[in-house]
């Protein structure tokens, strides 16, 4: 993987918008956001399948994910190894046991998929992330009115066996679907 320069992209991607000039003038096609600890996986998927695939990353966002992008699309046949990749890593013991989510994201800056590690409750510092384990949903439901303040909104969700709250900004219009 490479870096890049930010762009109007990095700040609120939607992954079916067209495409955006990279620094060096090339075009380049968001892939979707990842935690730091997954990106050697992500990129093992890419390009099992894609072999000539180049994949590039951005500066790690608020939250802590790291924006990575596509230099073309993949085909669809390349789209769909990929995401057979995903699920399996998704069903995996080890990152079901550490709660590793994929998600799609809809707010005022787009639409976006994020791969993701959930923070703890007691590690959480006011970013749009997954925040948990927790016992059962009462027990999220309470971390979610104690900690939150105003601005912040959460849902508290069943993910891999356990609860979860999904944090987000209330001012942005956020909505989350399709945790995995």
């Amino acid at each position: 993987m490479s870096g890049r320069g930010r762009s109007a992209r990095d700040r609120g991607a939607s992954p079916d918008a067209a495409d955006t000039a990279g620094d060096d003038g090339a075009t380049t096609v968001p892939l979707l956001r990842a935690h730091p600890a997954l990106l050697e996986t992500l990129a093992q998927l890419v390009w099992a399948a894609a072999p000539d695939a180049q994949l590039l990353r951005d500066d790690p966002d608020d939250a802590g994910l790291v924006p990575l992008y596509l230099r073309a699309p993949l085909r669809s046949e390349q789209a769909a190894a990929f995401e057979r990749g995903l699920d399996a890593l998704l069903v995996e013991s080890s990152e079901r046991r550490r709660g590793t989510y994929l998600r799609e994201v809809r707010d005022l800056r787009g639409r976006r998929r994020e791969l993701g590690v959930p923070v703890t409750p007691d590690a959480w510092s006011g970013t749009t992330v997954m925040v948990g384990p927790f016992a059962d949903e009462s027990a999220a439901s309470a971390w979610l009115q104690r900690a939150l303040g105003p601005g912040w909104l959460g849902d508290a969700l069943p993910h891999a066996g356990a609860w979860y709250v999904d944090v987000f900004r209330g001012d942005d219009d956020t909505t989350r679907a399709d945790v995995n």
